[in-house]
């Protein structure tokens, strides 16, 4: 099952256009925060942003934490391309919950964050990157109730 994620992970950065490249990256990004591991985004990264994602995830799992991530909404405000450059700005919805790594019970409750997100892509002979992700706003909404019922 894992190739048949990194092979379609291989397809979207060779034909997509930069929306559809940040849309799989937002998509696949929760199996990361899950399972501790960037290879699930590593294809549509710049080197740089990936391992920059990697040393994140571990200091999470070093901590003794795992995160569960729910991107609940996603808004495409704005989508900037020439041809060797994108910039797509975002509007996100995300439910966070942190189990302990050890037990998987609840760490901390769930919190839902708004975020107006900017990516900042790259051309490259084998399709599009993801070179700069910025955080342009973020709101917390503390403890999420959604879950409850």
């Amino acid at each position: 099952m894992m190739g048949v994620l990194v092979a379609g992970l291989f397809t979207v950065s060779v034909f997509s256009t930069p929306e559809e490249v940040v849309i799989s990256y937002l998509k696949n990004l929760p199996l990361c925060l899950k399972t501790g591991m960037n290879i699930f985004v590593s294809e549509l990264l710049d080197e740089r942003v990936a391992r920059r994602l990697q040393v994140w995830l571990d200091a999470w799992r070093f901590s003794g934490y795992t995160m569960d991530a729910k991107l609940i909404d996603l808004k495409i405000r704005n989508v900037r391309e020439n041809t060797r450059t994108a910039i797509v700005v975002t509007e996100e919805l995300w439910v966070y919950s942190y189990y302990y790594l050890q037990t998987g019970e609840v760490a901390l409750p769930s919190r839902r964050v708004f975020y107006i997100m900017r990516y900042k892509l790259r051309k490259e002979e084998e399709g599009w990157k993801i070179e700069e992700i910025d955080i342009i706003k973020e709101e917390s909404y503390g403890r999420d109730r959604s879950s409850e019922s």
